[in-house]
């Protein structure tokens, strides 16, 4: 069997009499083709890191149950191989074997196997964001450091497994269906020894603010044997009272943790954000406005989903979205614009984004409509005094009756902004068509005028230096209040070589 050992990169249709050791990454849950026959995919790979995709029909599924088991190694002889067309490789570069019961598999007898090559692209978590409601599946990698008890969601059991990173980043990795009754309750039964998790091909939905979620074609891995999980152990035991404190506060379940404040060169401007056509999620910052002095600043939800139900708060329901027995709860929306100095779009807001805009709790809000007396003027008021950072998206429906599309807030952070953005903002934020150059200008006017103000104050200081020293030798008297006039002058002709290293052309960061 040695003689006729070949690599993955060696391997070629109708090729016989060939053996390959592989290193089996997943064992895929057994599925029904669209012409109703049941398959099981298993990828493998081999010692150079390249990848292969074997699968498993009908009876001999069975016949294999015992083989193949994560992470082992096993010779493989024989198989049919194929190449695999690229839109349906799980790996570049694949070929796809076919193994039946004629097929040789003997499992290599050693206690732990060698670490896998690396093969995987894991996600950053900070760009996780990109991937929210949108079509594209990704691969993470994380430290579980708590799971939640198991769940009903229409019928299907779920579980949330809490994910962090080397650098404590939270994330949320929902189980659902078979993930959950057998990775989920595996990782729930060793939750103690805190186990690495690779989550591959999940969905990033924007439920709660972010989470991740298993599909069927989704796989699991449990303490995978890979340097990066070695990484994350090393971390997790040199931060063992970080990750008890992080538990203990619930940091997970703060949309302002899941979504932090991003780097400024994530940031895009309004104007470039209903350019693009790609749906996806982007962050961009703003003032708001309150739109719509009349409109309605709460509804009656689903307090774990957010659904909207039209029923009496005090009756006890079945929600329809999550199913779980629940009292109606008042949850906060508004609909505002926000402006920057590109443009403006109109955007709504909801939950806590939402009510922390607001001067009111929602129960005066309630109170005050009761009265007939909503105070939406002290509402718009403290609305335009804030500069928020947002990650949107597109809303699905448009309204017609407003000629701005619309947009919903995943999450909103209210922003301490700048003196420089504050002056340039508010110059521009009832006329936010303001071309780049005008922003430009306005910039160079601000930064211009600091520094002429900054070259007249040493001026004047200069002068006042200069006229002491005539004081001293010429005598108080000659040095009247009448004089002021010839102080200013001194100071503007001292102060004009400063004026002159201005840069007109220089770029000032808002």
């Amino acid at each position: 069997m040695e003689s006729n050992l070949v690599n993955f990169t060696e391997l070629q249709p109708l090729m016989d009499n060939w053996t390959a050791i592989v290193q089996v990454i997943e064992k895929q849950k057994v599925q029904v083709s669209r012409n109703g026959k049941r398959y099981q995919k298993l990828v493998f790979v081999d010692s150079q890191g390249q990848t292969a995709q074997a699968l498993i029909y009908a009876g001999d599924i069975m016949f294999f149950r015992k083989y193949f088991e994560p992470y082992r190694r096993y010779y493989v002889s024989n198989a049919r191989i194929q190449n695999v067309l690229p839109r349906y490789s799980t790996y570049p570069n694949e070929c796809s074997w076919t193994i039946d019961n004629s097929t040789l598999v003997q499992e290599i007898d050693e206690v732990d196997p060698p670490l896998i090559p690396n093969v995987f692209n894991f996600a950053d978590y900070d760009s996780v964001y990109q991937h929210i409601d949108t079509t594209d599946e990704i691969d993470l990698i994380g430290i579980a450091i708590h799971v939640h008890p198991k769940a009903i969601r229409g019928g299907t059991p779920t579980r949330d497994i809490i994910l962090t990173d080397h650098m404590s980043h939270p994330m949320v990795l929902t189980l659902w269906g078979e993930h959950e009754s057998e990775e989920g309750q595996d990782i729930a039964d060793m939750i103690h020894t805190q186990p690495v998790v690779a989550a591959l091909r999940v969905r990033v939905t924007s439920y709660h603010a972010m989470h991740l979620s298993t599909k069927f074609s989704s796989s699991i891995l449990i303490n995978p044997p890979i340097q990066q999980a070695n990484d994350l152990r090393n971390w997790c035991s040199h931060n063992q009272e970080e990750i008890t404190r992080f538990i203990a506060e619930r940091t997970y379940g703060d949309r302002l943790k899941l979504l932090p404040v991003p780097d400024d060169d994530r940031v895009i401007t309004i104007s470039d954000l209903t350019a693009v056509v790609e749906a996806r999620p982007y962050w961009i910052r703003g003032i708001p406005k309150l739109l719509d002095r009349s409109q309605k600043l709460w509804y009656h939800s689903c307090p774990h989903c957010y659904k909207y139900i039209r029923a009496r708060p005090d009756c006890e329901i079945t929600c329809t979205s999550c199913y779980q027995r629940i009292r109606l709860t008042p949850r906060c929306r508004l609909t505002v614009q926000i402006s920057d100095m590109s443009g403006a779009i109109t955007l709504d807001l909801s939950g806590d984004d939402a009510e922390q805009l607001l001067p009111f709790c929602i129960s005066d809000i309630q109170k005050q409509e009761q009265q007939g007396n909503v105070q939406y003027a002290t509402i718009a008021d403290f609305i335009k005094q804030k500069n928020l950072v947002c990650l949107v998206k597109k809303s699905n429906t448009i309204h017609s009756s407003r000629s701005s599309e619309k947009y919903n807030a995943i999450v909103a952070h209210i922003n301490n902004a700048t003196a420089e953005e504050n002056y340039v903002i508010s110059k521009y934020i009832t006329n936010y068509k303001a071309t780049a150059s005008t922003w430009a200008a306005a910039q160079e006017e601000h930064s211009k005028k600091n520094v002429t103000d900054m070259a007249e104050n040493m001026a004047i200081e200069k002068v006042d230096s200069i006229m002491e020293g005539e004081t001293q030798s010429k005598g108080v008297d000659q040095l009247s209040p009448s004089n002021t006039e010839d102080k200013k002058k001194k100071a503007a002709v001292a102060a004009a070589p400063m004026k002159l290293r201005v840069n007109p052309t220089k770029k000032h960061r808002t």
